[in-house]
């Protein structure tokens, strides 16, 4: 065999055990190749999902800012608005609070004047009250002078009933003593100075009330009243019955201690006496 041939069989051969190595390499080389795009693919699906889940989350957030953005952006066109009206009730405020200032300062002065009004009252009031006091106290001396000039009345007036009633009483001694004088002279004997037919005059000053009114058997109105011999009454004695007015008179028939019973005479008049009617002394 030629040389060159030999040559080219060992090349061949070493060429051949080269190749086998590198094809040995290349398989394994070519496995791991295989396995780690596969590993790739994976991890590019995993991400791919990823990339997905944050594609649409970021949308649900943008979606969620632009809610919030337009939320935003219509509380701010409330707030504006609500500041516009603030300014606006400022402004009224301060010119409501310039018309108060204006008010009190015209308050003020109505105060003052008020008050120069009171101190000017207060001094005419203190001059009334003087003048006032000053006219009680003349209306009260001119009140005792007039109780004292009535005490002095009543007292001249008791004086005068007294010597009336004094006078009365000589007349009728005096007419009592000429009638006896006549009869006697005549051959007449003397009456009796309690004869029970003689109308007595009560005290003066006298009051009772009616305490009963009742008819006899004869019919004749019999009333009796609240005073007796303690008070002065005797038999016969004439009395008034009055309310609003004159209602006639009453002849006392019997006395007691406290109390008395008498006849009424309604002298002609239709009227009617009934309890608690006034009794007083009479002028005769």
């Amino acid at each position: 065999m030629h040389i060159v041939t030999k040559f080219l069989v060992v090349v061949a051969a070493v060429l051949a055990v080269l190749l086998s190595g590198l094809t040995i390499a290349y398989t394994y080389n070519a496995g791991s190749i295989l396995d780690k795009l596969e590993k790739a693919e994976n991890d590019l699906t995993v991400a791919e999902g990823r990339i997905s889940g944050l594609v649409a989350e970021q949308a649900s957030i943008t979606a969620a800012a632009q809610d919030e953005r337009r939320t935003l952006d219509e509380q701010n066109a409330d707030l504006i608005d609500r500041n516009r009206e603030l300014v606006s009730d400022k402004q009224g405020l301060l010119a409501r609070n310039r018309d108060l200032q204006l008010q009190n300062a015209g308050l003020q002065t109505q105060v003052a004047d008020a008050a120069k009004t009171v101190e000017t009252i207060t001094l005419l009031a203190d001059k009334h009250a003087d003048e006032l006091r000053l006219l009680r106290e003349r209306e009260l001396a001119a009140q005792k002078n007039e109780i004292a000039l009535v005490d002095r009345i009543s007292d001249l007036e008791g004086r005068l009933e007294v010597a009336d009633e004094t006078n009365r009483a000589l007349q009728e001694q005096l007419v009592e003593a000429r009638e006896e004088l006549d009869r006697l002279r005549s051959g007449g004997s003397a009456i009796a100075s309690g004869d029970d037919n003689v109308i007595l005059r009560a005290p003066n000053g006298f009051r009772a009330r009616v305490t009963g009114v009742e008819r006899d058997a004869q019919g004749i109105t019999l009333a009796s009243i609240d005073a007796g011999s303690n008070d002065s009454l005797r038999k016969n004695m004439k009395l008034n019955i009055v309310r609003d007015g004159f209602l006639a008179t009453l002849i006392i028939e019997r006395v007691d201690l406290n109390e008395a019973v008498g006849r009424v005479d309604f002298l002609g008049r239709d009227v009617s006496v009934r309890e608690g009617d006034l009794v007083m002394a009479t002028t005769l």
